[in-house]
């Protein structure tokens, strides 16, 4: 926080700036992708297992180390994390962007979101730092519309780049672009911003994070390969021990809690009836958005024949209306409550179910003007 000692620097809007650059390459390079997915299989002849791999290893990685991520600009140095972040992301996004094989993305995901990890925990923390209390609320407002417009323009801009094939690359400018992008946050970042760390930073959790990675490992490829190897006895057999794996991880974790340590996951969270409640909605709303979208710009191109630039244009009326709908949410729950939840689902479920029949319903003669009341009302 600011202190009389350390007044607010006159340059923090431009660094802000800088930080909301690379904040925008993250969430670019995320929505990105899922529209690149069918150029991407078409080039590197790889198998279903393989593409959802690739767009696991990511998430993954990323969910894995967030935690960790964040305790270590506590403890290092926020600053310093950040640029370690943005330029392994850029670094990494140029590895995606060479690689050779399946394998190679795979793995090279795995980094990016890695870095990813490292860089998106200080965001929060740079913008708590830097701004007064009256600014605050207004650099926060800032961040939510890059994230808006990270999220419609990610797969637009994919779009166009496939669509282009420049210098006869076809899908990699997808990963390339951030290059560019990075270097700025990169250079920008590295002038402006002043370091920081915390007063009581909490210790980061190697174990624990060795623990839940594996065991997020031993639950997600089973799953992903099972289906395309006839679920052999190794992949039963590799659930279970994930599931086993889990149940270390909670263990390993109330040890640490009991004795004053610092785990990974405050197990007192699970005390709070909103935490627990609100877990399984977010899981659940998460993973359904994420994969009915996944799979509706896979159909649209390969189904329904549309390219990677249609097929996200056909889709910007949902991310355009949820953009609009959020920055207006907060009132909303004001007025109706709790009630506000329910409603977005019913809508979203609406939404969703009319995309379905207008799929099934039109085949051929599918036009944007079909979809957009089901979008629309899904966004809201």
């Amino acid at each position: 926080m600011l202190s009389a000692s350390h007044p607010p620097s006159p340059l923090r809007w431009r660094a802000l700036a800088s930080v909301l650059l690379a904040t925008f390459m993250v969430l670019l390079d995320t929505s990105i992708v899922n529209n690149a997915v069918p150029a991407i299989q078409a080039n590197l002849g790889a198998s279903t297992a393989q593409i959802q791999l690739m767009l696991d290893a990511y998430l993954l990685s990323y969910a894995t180390l967030l935690i960790t991520g964040g305790r270590l600009g506590d403890l290092i140095g926020r600053k310093r994390i950040f640029l370690l972040g943005v330029t392994g992301f850029a670094l990494s996004s140029a590895l995606c962007g060479l690689a050779p094989t399946p394998v190679a993305l795979i793995g090279f995901r795995v980094l990016q979101g890695a870095m990813a990890a490292l860089m998106v925990p200080q965001v929060s923390a740079i913008i708590q730092v830097s701004f007064p209390a009256a600014e605050r609320g207004t650099a926060f407002g800032v961040l939510g519309a890059v994230v808006g417009l990270g999220t419609i323009t990610g797969p637009l801009l994919g779009g166009v780049l496939i669509g282009a094939n420049l210098w006869g690359l076809g899908w990699r400018p997808i990963f390339l672009i951030n290059l560019p992008f990075g270097a700025v946050a990169l250079l920008g970042a590295a002038r402006l911003l002043h370091e920081s760390r915390a007063a009581n930073a909490r210790r980061f959790d190697l174990s624990g994070v060795v623990l839940i990675g594996v065991a997020l490992l031993l639950l997600v490829y089973p799953i992903v390969a099972g289906r395309t190897l006839g679920w052999p006895t190794w992949t039963w057999g590799t659930l279970a021990g994930g599931f086993a794996l889990l149940g270390l991880f909670s263990r390993d974790q109330r040890r640490k809690a009991a004795r004053g340590g610092s785990p990974l996951v405050d197990p007192m969270l699970f005390h709070d009836r909103s935490f627990r409640v609100g877990l399984p909605i977010s899981l659940v709303f998460f993973s359904g958005v994420y994969s009915f979208f996944l799979a509706l710009s896979i159909c649209l191109q390969a189904g329904f024949g549309r390219t990677p630039l249609q097929a996200a244009l056909l889709i910007v009326p949902f991310q355009a209306a949820s953009l609009v709908t959020s920055l207006l949410s907060a009132r909303v729950a004001r007025s109706v409550g709790t009630r506000v939840l329910v409603l977005g689902g019913l809508l979203l479920c609406a939404g969703v179910g009319g995309v379905i029949v207008t799929l099934a319903v039109q085949r051929d003669m599918l036009t944007g003007i079909a979809l957009l009341p089901s979008l629309l009302c899904g966004g809201f």
